[in-house]
């Protein structure tokens, strides 16, 4: 999950071009790390489920997806949503994000006590991941058609 989020927040630092979200992102770069480890190795432990991490993480990235938006709807340019890559890996982290953020910040209450509830919302989690991988492969294929289409 470390590496997850800090590679999240890296590529939204790389898009976002408002010089208050990208301060507020190096500063998320340098604390979710030391975040991570006092959160592993003082709170949970290495043999719980870490939910105080994807939330920190889910909530930050729902932020800079949300921020991208902002800033890709005021851009005073006109950009094709359809191949326009940034906006199809925004989109498919908001919609995993924002629908995982509920079931993975209650999973460790879950599986103590309704533990056939929580496989059930795993399959919903599965459905998710597919969505959210589905779009970023969409993004890449975007990347590819407009490199092919201008090298013509």
């Amino acid at each position: 999950m470390l590496l997850e989020f800090w590679i999240y927040a890296w590529y939204y630092r790389m898009i976002i071009t408002a010089r208050w979200m990208k301060k507020m992102i190096t500063g998320f770069m340098w604390f979710f790390p030391v975040f991570w480890v006092i959160v592993v190795f003082v709170v949970f432990g290495l043999q719980k489920w870490n939910s105080y991490l994807v939330i920190a993480g889910s909530v930050f990235t729902i932020c800079c997806s949300f921020v991208y938006y902002y800033q890709l709807f005021t851009n005073s340019e006109d950009i094709s949503l359809k191949t326009c890559p940034e906006f199809w890996i925004a989109t498919g982290m908001i919609i995993f994000y924002t629908c995982n953020l509920p079931y993975i910040g209650m999973l460790n209450f879950l599986i103590k006590n309704y533990m056939s509830l929580a496989k059930t919302f795993l399959v919903i989690l599965k459905i998710l991941n597919i969505l959210m991988y589905s779009s970023f492969t969409y993004a890449f294929l975007c990347r590819m058609l407009t490199k092919k289409l201008s090298s013509s």
